[in-house]
């Protein structure tokens, strides 16, 4: 896919040269466009994350706006590291538990890391954008993880997960 080379070109093909460090990739389709998002984390001995830097390609067809678009991606990002790294929705008797949105941590603009979103070209009809983005997100994370410490994680969110290093 187009959005795969992309996302290949802008994170190269160097590993990352630090033990416990990984480029990790997700790609998602919808709305007529493909979304590419790629990580790089390390992980510490004390199992910690650090997300150094976000990558992330979109094929939307022609981007009419692409400031609109770059915007939507890099927010769907930030959403979707929340969700990921803290989002914490619990269910007891079929109701969730936990109070309302002003007990969900989000990420603050101090703590963002690094972004770069690249819209390719395309004459193809438009597609949509919206937080495209965001269900890349966690799989990604989850991806530079197994490469990072050689562990498969499936729990989110991920500040809650336990996991081996190899």
């Amino acid at each position: 896919s187009r959005v795969l080379e992309k996302l290949a070109e802008l994170i190269g093909a160097e590993k990352p040269g630090e033990p416990r460090r990984a480029w990790g990739m997700a790609l998602i389709m919808g709305w007529n466009s493909c979304c590419g998002v790629a990580v790089d984390l390390s992980v510490s001995a004390a199992k910690t994350l650090t997300i150094h830097e976000f990558v992330c390609a979109i094929d939307c067809g022609i981007a009419v706006n692409p400031a609109i678009v770059l915007a939507q991606a890099e927010g769907g990002i930030f959403f979707g590291l929340s969700a990921a790294l803290w989002g914490d929705v619990r269910f007891e008797d079929s109701q969730t538990v936990g109070g309302n949105f002003d007990v969900h941590r989000v990420l603050r603009f101090n703590e963002a890391p690094r972004m770069r979103v690249e819209v390719l070209k395309s004459d193809s009809a438009p597609g949509g954008v919206g937080e495209i983005s965001t269900a890349a997100v966690a799989p990604a994370i989850a991806n530079a993880i197994f490469l990072a410490s050689g562990t498969r994680v499936r729990q989110l969110p991920f500040a809650r997960a336990q996991f081996d290093l190899a």
